[in-house]
């Protein structure tokens, strides 16, 4: 498969250009349709921005010429001319697209979505909005595990970026230089009228850092005027009824507009007709839509000054100093990515090699040893049971050490293919894609909890299909070996999931089994959690050997927790408790709560009731009290998207209504870009007839908080958009400094 981007961006395309080629509403599905059926296209996703338009597609490879197989910015201007004929644009602007292929390509996608790409670098709205161009192209046709694999890492990267960078610290936003140019050109901000047109985030942004920035007086017109009530409620700002702007134009200082439509809100005659009755007073505006806004011919009027969106590259180049230092490390990670995925990818091609080593071994024990002893009378059916499975264990530790092999030769250059095909005598074409059907492995690492959960998947499993023989490998992950350092330092729970995560694409593992609060948003490309069994207590517990209760604790005393979220919420109802940070598994945080390192512990309800230790919970949180973490209390299965046969396994393993509740809490954890440095929390309470939602978020400073309670009903209105729109809200509350102080 390759993977393409054809594109026209702010560098290389104007801005007149740029909007006609905009893609929005059923437009999106147009062009998706046309390309697929037009230019053998597998899988198409559309990003179209202010800023850009951008296709990313996947083709076979016998789709591409042969002269342009060797060339990665050779331009595909089939893809390029098909396009155009669906927004209708004259072909002689091919010029202006950019075309990638391959690595080049997944680099590119890697610097857009991380925001090295736009016209304020580090804007944080572009990585939401190929989520949200992403999400549409799946919404509207099945995605391959490809090209799933691909932007999956993307929003990886761009959130390892955001962590171990500070490119997004230093406000640069369009929004932000929206509010710098008005000071700019305004000077005081206090006594000025502001017109925002739009409700939408890019205008709401733009009222927060107008207001942060002393502005009081803001109406707000929009084309649903309930839209633009509820965004002035917000900030206590005034309404104009669409239908008015052109007299609200008589009174504003400023005109700022964000909309969606395709023609213009404002026309140079209505601007003309405003300025007879401005006495001469100035009138600033600045569009940041495209299409735009307003007519650019209104730029003519004498005393009107109006901005477009490529009209900021300026004021935004001024304030990018700290920002492109940042960018410079953010660039070496995105190179370093791209090579790593480059080489997971290429890792791929030795699936077949590793489904024919493993049947190759598997006949070979069978014929050996197996099938004689099954047809033997000498053996009872208990001694045939124990020495199949024992087989199946052999073939297991064998298959073990070859896959080492082969990733150690594909590490160094090396092609491990023609060496073990000759060895073992393989044919490839006989055994790609091919599973074993009588032995499924399941790993986890090493804590007895984490053994404890395997144990119960492997008796779900063995009760469903009987047949099924189950090795547990023990693997330690980086996570438990370092137990020094807070999780929030190292680098979160995902280091608990690498090596499990590892084992499963190299073939040694078919599927691993994880406490889902564990898992991270992003999983490792090709894999997927496929399974979750009927969830268990999904509170926090209160464990103590000297007090009852939390809120019985003396001041002073100290309890100790891993968790960035728990310490935010129980903080806020016991400010006078100290916080430690207590690392390990279950059994080390007991024993050093019992050496008198800490008075007590929070340990999640369900470990605890999981290993028969209900006896020392003293008492459970409520959600009111301390939100549980995202798809706490749930144990998931993960495994390789492509393998069909395990698919097949968990379906039938699989609990909906837990696994919906995993869904939908994880879209808030998603959204929010939730990880152990940021206290964040979202439980989903099933009710008969919808969910009883709690949210909580804090920034990673915890300076401030905030918290939102909601009921959302079944076949109601799209959950996962609503828990979106929620968190998008929580992180503005935030970001604008509006949020509860600790």
């Amino acid at each position: 498969m390759i993977f393409n981007v054809i594109g026209a961006g702010f560098r290389e395309t104007p801005i007149e250009i740029r909007e006609k080629l905009s893609v929005d509403g059923d437009l999106y599905g147009v062009v998706c349709q046309v390309l697929k059926a037009n230019c053998g296209i597998k899988d198409v996703s559309v990003i179209s921005t202010c800023n850009r338009i951008e296709i990313y597609y996947t083709l076979p490879e016998d789709q591409i010429e042969a002269d342009s197989k060797s060339n990665s910015d050779h331009k595909d201007t089939g893809v390029i001319q098909a396009f155009l004929s669906v927004v209708g644009v004259s072909e002689d602007i091919v010029r202006y697209f950019y075309h990638h292929r391959d690595k080049a390509a997944i680099r590119h996608l890697f610097s857009v979505t991380a925001a090295l790409d736009s016209l304020v670098v580090g804007e944080p709205q572009i990585t939401g909005q190929v989520k949200d161009g992403f999400r549409r192209s799946c919404e509207l046709s099945p995605v391959s595990g490809f090209m799933r694999r691909i932007f999956e890492e993307a929003f990886r990267v761009a959130k390892k970026i955001r962590q171990e960078t500070d490119i997004g610290r230093t406000g640069v936003s369009v929004s932000y230089v929206v509010a710098e140019l008005a000071k700019k050109i305004l000077d005081n901000l206090h006594d000025r009228t502001v017109l925002v047109i739009g409700s939408g985030e890019m205008a709401e942004l733009a009222v927060m850092n107008l207001m942060r920035n002393g502005v009081t007086k803001i109406r707000i017109a929009n084309r649903t005027f309930e839209n633009a009530c509820s965004l002035a409620e917000k900030y206590r700002a005034s309404v104009v009824r669409f239908e008015h702007i052109a007299d609200a134009l008589t009174d504003a200082d400023m005109v700022i507009s964000s909309t969606g439509s395709r023609n213009y809100i404002i026309t140079a005659e209505m601007v003309k007709q405003a300025v007879r009755g401005r006495r001469k007073s100035p009138l600033f505006m600045i569009d940041i839509a495209l299409p735009r806004d307003i007519e650019a011919t209104a730029n003519e009027l004498d005393n009107v000054f109006l901005y477009n969106v490529d009209d900021l590259q300026q004021i935004a180049n001024e304030n990018m100093g700290n920002r492109l230092r940042e960018a410079q490390k953010a660039s070496q990670i995105v190179e370093q990515e791209t090579d790593l995925v480059m080489r997971r990818l290429n890792f791929r091609e030795m699936t077949p090699l590793i489904n024919a080593l493993r049947a190759k071994l598997e006949n070979t024990v069978r014929e050996s040893i197996t099938d004689k002893i099954i047809s033997s009378p000498d053996f009872t059916d208990s001694q045939k049971q124990i020495i199949k499975r024992a087989s199946g264990a052999v073939v297991n530790k064998l298959l073990h050490t070859h896959i080492r092999q082969i990733r150690t030769m594909h590490a160094e250059g090396k092609d491990p293919v023609p060496v073990l095909a000759e060895m073992f005598d393989l044919n490839l074409d006989d055994f790609a894609g091919q599973h074993a059907d009588n032995s499924e492995v399941v790993t986890h690492d090493n804590p007895r909890l984490a053994v404890c959960q395997t144990d119960i998947i492997i008796r779900y499993i063995s009760r469903l299909y009987p047949d099924i023989q189950c090795e547990k490998i023990l693997l330690k992950t980086t996570g438990d070996k370092i137990l020094d350092k807070a999780l929030s330092d190292i680098g979160g729970k995902g280091l608990f999931l690498k090596e499990l995560e590892e084992a499963l694409m190299s073939g040694e593992a078919d599927i691993a089994v994880h406490s889902v609060k564990d898992v991270p948003a992003v999983l490792y490309p090709g894999l997927e959690l496929g399974a979750v069994i009927p969830e268990d207590s999904p509170l926090d517990a209160f464990i103590s050997d000297d007090y009852a209760s939390f809120a019985g604790m003396p001041a002073g005393t100290k309890v100790g927790t891993s968790s960035q979220r728990r310490t935010a919420q129980l903080r806020i109802l016991r400010p006078d408790i100290e916080f430690v940070p207590l690392r390990g598994n279950l059994d080390t945080r007991l024993r050093k709560m019992r050496e008198k390192q800490t008075d007590a512990v929070i340990l999640a309800a369900a470990g605890m009731e999981r290993l028969g230790m209900q006896s020392h919970i003293r008492h459970k949180f409520s959600a009111e009290q301390c939100i549980p973490a995202v798809s706490q209390g749930i144990i998931g299965i993960e495994f390789r998207t492509g393998d069909q046969n395990i698919r097949k396994l968990l379906d039938k393993l699989n609990s909906p209504p837990t696994f919906r509740r995993m869904q939908l809490e994880r879209c808030f954890k998603d959204r929010a870009d939730a990880d152990c440095k940021t206290p964040a929390a979202c439980y989903l309470e099933t009710k008969p007839d919808g969910y009883e939602c709690y949210m909580f978020l804090a920034d990673t400073a915890m300076t401030q908080w905030t918290k939102h309670r909601e009921f959302l009903k079944f076949g109601g209105e799209n959950l996962e958009e609503r828990i979106s729109a929620i968190a998008d809200k929580m992180m503005t509350v935030l970001a604008n400094r509006q949020g509860h102080p600790f």
